[in-house]
């Protein structure tokens, strides 16, 4: 079995097919792979195997990813205001030098945060997101995904193939992707509100650390 060569560039979502990252660009493709037809895209590939799916029990749970938690992300990131300087670093500095342009860039990436919580079910107006219960959802899905991990290494015990257990699924990619982000100190949150809700839960803490561990053992050993 082969492993994929690939080489890691900055971007946004706003340079995504889909307005998602991450996205796949290859020689031969006629276009950009987004994020939902990568694992597709792998498993064409000679040699290749990509990560188990995520199990069918895992279903029911991804709600707690796509809707509290990722709620509470796009305000952590995009509409809390202690946190513009992250942002600025992540989406604004790159797009531009222009101090104008980059207001009006702001302004626009709050207002679609804003209308994908409020498009997000989670039962707010455009007159009142409250934010204690933006916080307190993600911190209930936070503890749930927590309480289902238990004391295992993966959720749902990890992919198999023979009866061998073959690491984690895309349901621990999932969570990984907001966890990592979160307990980054090398960003530079500020308004750390979310991060702490995630440091609270043991599990999820450990889950990040064995997720770096299997897929970039190199960065765990240099760090």
């Amino acid at each position: 079995m082969s492993n994929i060569e690939f080489t890691l560039h900055p971007s946004t979502n706003h340079a995504s097919p889909s307005g998602s990252l991450p996205y796949l660009e290859t020689p031969a493709s006629s276009g950009p792979i987004p994020a939902s037809k990568l694992r597709t895209h792998i498993a064409r590939l000679p040699g290749v195997q990509p990560a188990p799916p995520s199990p069918p029990e895992a279903a029911p749970h991804a709600s707690l990813i796509d809707h509290p938690i990722r709620r509470a992300y796009l305000h952590a990131l995009y509409l809390s205001r202690e946190n513009t300087p992250l942002l600025t670093r992540l989406y604004l500095a790159p797009a531009t030098k222009s101090l104008p342009v980059r207001s009006v860039l702001l302004r626009q990436l709050r207002s679609a945060a804003e209308d994908e919580i409020l498009a997000s079910g989670g039962g707010y107006t455009a007159s009142a997101i409250d934010v204690e219960d933006l916080y307190g959802d993600a911190e209930e899905a936070l503890r749930a995904l927590d309480s289902l991990l238990g004391g295992g290494e993966w959720f749902f015990g990890g992919g198999e193939e023979g009866g061998r257990k073959r690491g984690p699924t895309e349901f621990d990619a999932a969570v990984f992707a907001y966890t990592h982000v979160l307990l980054d100190d090398n960003l530079g949150w500020r308004d750390t509100r979310l991060g702490d809700l995630v440091r609270k839960c043991e599990g999820l803490v450990r889950h990040r650390g064995a997720m770096l561990l299997e897929c970039w053992p190199e960065r765990v050993r240099s760090g």
